[in-house]
């Protein structure tokens, strides 16, 4: 999922609300900028008076290949300058998307680098690892000043033996016999955490 941040006021930013709306991204923006009627918060997304002191941590998620976007940068780029520490993303970062490798279709890296220069805090994680998951949400929200992406390292179908880094996952469904052995398998790995 993503969501689209924005502190703009200009004239043409109610045709870019209803875009973000219409496929399905959540709205940020600043209450004086919203198009009256438009973004409702809780439901769509959330209006913020220009310094206001969130309350609550707004969370994102989005893969990897989803950073290939201009409006994901344009929205990390003014997260950054606007010091929004309420702000925790993470990156399911398995080198993986719908048609191959992030880095033979639009090579991302050093994505930990390019999230320092646009003003954010980076950690780097196992994204299999729960205690790190946690771990890294608390040190983000120790954060002030600045918004904190979470780089969580995965494995593509992990657990499954054979959707194990292999994108077609990514955009296909596993037949009856194919999902009988997925939930063998997982239901093997859940085993052994109980």
């Amino acid at each position: 999922g993503d969501i689209f941040i924005t502190a703009s006021t200009s004239e043409t930013q109610g045709l870019t609300y209803f875009e973000a709306l219409a496929a399905g991204v959540p709205v940020l923006c600043r209450r004086d900028a919203c198009v009256e009627g438009v973004v409702e918060n809780g439901f769509n997304g959330w209006q913020y008076e220009t310094g206001e002191d969130f309350a609550r941590y707004l969370t994102d998620f989005c893969g990897d290949g989803e950073l290939q976007e201009g409006i994901v940068w344009e929205s990390a780029l003014y997260a950054g300058n606007a010091h929004a520490d309420h702000l925790i993303w993470f990156v399911d970062y398995n080198g993986l998307q719908s048609g191959g490798s992030v880095r033979e279709i639009q090579n991302l890296e050093d994505l930990e680098e390019k999230f320092k220069s646009f003003g954010w805090d980076v950690q780097t994680i196992d994204g299999h690892n729960m205690e790190e998951i946690l771990a890294a949400v608390e040190t983000a929200k120790e954060r002030k000043g600045t918004p904190s992406v979470i780089l969580a390292k995965t494995t593509k179908g992990k657990g499954v033996s054979y959707m194990e880094n292999q994108y077609l996952w990514h955009m296909k469904a596993p037949n009856e016999e194919q999902y009988t052995q997925a939930m063998k398998e997982l239901s093997k790995e859940v085993e052994r955490y109980a």
